[in-house]
């Protein structure tokens, strides 16, 4: 399906009002359900632009440079995502975040079927278990989708799961195969993401699902970094340009992905210069961001000038 075009209760991205995003850590701008304020239109995040992310201090993740460039109009945003969730803590989000917060009725927040895009990107943490049930997990997803469709949701964008970056020279021959029969899993979740796409879509015709293929940007950004303006030696754990650490991408890897989002949700492609929206506080100003605070713990809080996360 094109999402250029209007079909249903999709009016085309340029008429976004709304967007609710699930999820773990690529995804987690620091809003928390309950404690953070309402986003407006004027702070769309909830907490002051770009949030508290899992990359670099006072930079924006895929959802903070999407609304802050790559949207045509100005959506307010309800991030659920949490750093280090799995299947278990995105169910918590929707059902009790969303579902018993500003999905119900009650609420007084102004979103409609046809206004608001309801984004899950999950499936990267529960891949870490080599003997995961991908079906099972699969099957609770979509009844998790169901249970949004029932909520009054009607658009949706499901992330399929980004491969990780490949480990340098010095890992043990352990983490090698780990990591290895991780990308496998990883290759068996994607392929089997479309299906139950499709099957929803056609069980509910009335409601619009959109597959983002987060791997393949990602996999070309790896493979070919200084087409995305990173040097030859990017695309590693550890690289400090399109990665922070072994996991989450750094914020120029990010920005890179909510074009691709932005331009495939708009049918074409956006200007990548497009001027920014938002502004953000000096950087001594700021806290630090979670990726910092995890290094931190790491070291003790020597030399980095942040206090360690509470273990």
């Amino acid at each position: 399906m094109n999402p250029a075009e209007e079909t249903g209760s999709w009016k085309g991205y340029e008429n976004l009002e709304y967007l609710f995003v699930f999820g773990a850590s690529t995804s987690d701008v620091g809003y928390r359900h309950g404690r953070s304020p309402q986003p407006t239109k004027e702070q769309p995040l909830g907490i002051e632009y770009p949030g508290e992310t899992w990359t670099e201090r006072n930079e924006a993740n895929w959802v903070g440079h999407l609304i802050n460039q790559y949207t045509h109009s100005n959506p307010v945003v309800y991030n659920y995502a949490v750093g280090g969730h799995t299947l278990k803590g995105y169910a918590e989000q929707i059902l009790k975040g969303f579902l018993d917060g500003t999905g119900d009725e009650n609420s007084g927040v102004g979103w409609t079927a046809e206004n608001s895009l309801f984004v899950s990107s999950i499936g990267g943490n529960d891949l870490a278990n080599p003997d995961l049930d991908i079906v099972s997990c699969m099957t609770e997803i979509f009844e998790l989708q169901y249970k949004l469709y029932e909520g009054g949701a009607r658009n949706f964008v499901i992330f399929n799961v980004a491969p990780l970056p490949p480990p340098g020279d010095n890992v043990t021959e352990f983490t090698r195969h780990m990591l290895s029969k991780r990308e496998e899993k990883c290759g068996e979740w994607n392929v089997m993401l479309p299906p139950f796409i499709d099957d929803f879509t056609a069980a509910y015709p009335d409601s619009t699902m959109f597959l983002f293929d987060v791997y393949s940007h990602t996999k070309k950004m790896q493979q070919d970094p200084t087409s995305y303006g990173f040097s030859e030696a990017a695309g590693r754990m550890y690289d400090q340009e399109m990665y922070i650490d072994n996991i989450h991408p750094s914020s120029k890897a990010h920005k890179h992905i909510a074009w691709h989002l932005g331009s495939f949700l708009s049918g074409k492609e956006m200007d990548r210069d497009k001027e920014e929206k938002y502004d953000r506080r000096p950087l001594e100003e700021r806290h630090p961001s979670f990726g910092e605070r995890i290094k931190a713990t790491l070291h003790g809080g020597r030399n980095l000038g942040v206090q360690p996360l509470p273990l």
